[in-house]
């Protein structure tokens, strides 16, 4: 058995890597030279003094202390595996959790290698997957590249924060998304899409600073917090079971064309600012809407096509020059008056 080294041999180095068989051809005459090493997994298979066997990536940690899950982990991950998979105890605690982001915080793992899917947990902890090198650096969640939680209903504030090279979620079971789980200051995700088929409550900054995030599927949030998707790319929003959006909750998605809330009653303050390519708005609630002291901060609504329920034309003004006019007031009695590129009502 082979166990990691380097062998020069010349000005020829050659890593071998402990857990593959190496073939290795060579001529001899004055000196001894290398043609080629050819270089495959091994299993199994009978060497001197025993037998090799291929480590493995799959744990059932359901009986394991979090000593032992934490060694096995690590031992994956120093013979090469990056893809890795952990069935958990449904109340696993944040023991647990920490031992394998201990095990992902290593030095010699490559940023954004690893595929992670725990299953089993119902709960990711608060700062579950946060592992700090005391500079502002995740350095346990920057190895991930994707991740999958199977039963994962809730996760915590914190629990993925600055997992900078995630490339993608599969969170088909998350219910509730804590502040800045998927966030730090300024340190989203390399997220391109998400889906969340279950999901009812989105945190504040849960998403924020994921700016190459272009898509979301909420099909039942009904609540999206503060700066949520703040500093984002979306292009279009269809929120078709939000109740509530709070205040700058889209601010900065410099190319979202059009949003759809008909359930929306609750809107806080610039959910829409600095989304300068706005041109289609639909809030079609019925009944009165509780309003921040102003939706569309930095957004020209001169070019935006507002779309609203019937109750509310007698707030609507048509104007001569084609445009139209929705005066309103604010949660505090304020007056809130927009003029934009037109205005239709409908049941």
């Amino acid at each position: 058995q082979i166990a990691n080294a380097n062998k020069s041999y010349g000005e020829d180095i050659y890593n071998w890597v402990g857990g593959k068989s190496y073939t290795i051809r060579m001529s001899l005459s004055d000196v001894l030279t290398f043609e080629g090493i050819s270089v495959t997994d091994w299993t199994e298979m009978e060497v001197g003094g025993g037998v090799a066997e291929e480590i493995p990536n799959t744990f059932d940690a359901t009986a394991m202390t979090p000593e032992q899950l934490n060694a096995a982990v690590t031992e994956a991950l120093e013979y090469g595996h990056t893809e890795i998979s952990v069935t958990l105890a449904a109340d696993a605690d944040a023991t647990m959790f920490s031992a394998i982001t201990a095990a992902l915080a290593a030095d010699g793992i490559e940023e954004g290698s690893i595929d992670l899917t725990i299953s089993g947990a119902k709960t990711v902890p608060e700062y579950g997957f946060y592992y700090s090198d005391n500079d502002d650096k995740n350095i346990a969640g920057d190895k991930l590249k994707s991740l999958t939680l199977t039963d994962v209903e809730t996760i915590g504030e914190y629990a993925f924060s600055a997992c900078t090279y995630l490339e993608s979620v599969n969170l088909p079971q998350v219910v509730t998304i804590g502040e800045c789980a998927f966030n730090d200051w300024k340190k989203g995700t390399k997220l391109t899409s998400l889906n969340l088929p279950n999901a009812t409550t989105i945190g504040d900054w849960a998403f924020a600073y994921s700016s190459l995030l272009t898509s979301i599927n909420l099909p039942k949030v009904t609540s999206i917090g503060m700066h949520a998707f703040g500093y984002c790319d979306l292009r279009t929003l269809n929120l078709p079971e939000v109740t509530t959006i709070d205040g700058e909750a889209f601010l900065n998605n410099y190319n979202l064309v059009s949003c759809s809330a008909p359930k929306a009653t609750t809107i806080d303050y610039y959910p829409w600012g600095n989304c300068s390519k706005l041109e289609t708005l639909e809030l079609t609630a019925a009944g009165g809407f509780t309003l921040g002291n102003n939706l569309f901060a930095n957004t020209p609504t001169g070019q935006i096509n507002l779309v609203l329920n019937k109750d509310k034309e007698s707030q609507v003004t048509q104007n001569a020059d084609g445009t139209a006019t929705w005066k309103t007031t604010n949660s505090n009695g304020g007056i809130l008056e927009y003029t934009f590129k037109s205005i239709t009502t409908q049941e």
